[in-house]
């Protein structure tokens, strides 16, 4: 499945429908940590490109339940709801990261954040 998700990826023809199903697939029978959390990160990228952002909020939180400290992870979570126009979720979620580490990408995404929520200070 994973060749198959990889050759699907690479033309552009196929859709995510299809690119989802072969790494869904993986995920029901990999049992590398490492490979999961991959697998994950492909899809939960996959549907943030396609707009797709309640599926995408699916996967980064299963990506969270294993690795709960990432940040590559949080930082998904925070964009998604973000897009999803969830602007007050995503600004305490942010809020709550960046206690625990300063990261210039979450702080451009505060500010972008604040912007669409009306908060102009």
């Amino acid at each position: 499945h994973l060749l198959k998700a990889q050759i699907s990826k690479r033309h552009t023809s196929k859709s995510n429908k299809e690119i989802s199903h072969h790494l869904e697939a993986i995920l029901k029978t990999e049992t590398n940590v490492a490979k999961r959390e991959k697998v994950l990160s492909d899809l939960t990228e996959m549907y943030l490109d396609s707009e797709e952002y309640d599926q995408a909020l699916q996967t980064v939180e299963n990506a969270l339940k294993n690795r709960p400290d990432e940040v590559k992870l949080k930082f998904s979570k925070a964009l998604i709801l973000h897009k999803k126009g969830n602007y007050r979720e995503a600004d305490a979620y942010i809020q709550e990261v960046l206690k625990q580490s300063a990261n210039v990408e979450f702080t451009l995404l505060l500010a972008f954040n604040a912007k669409k929520n009306g908060n102009t200070e």
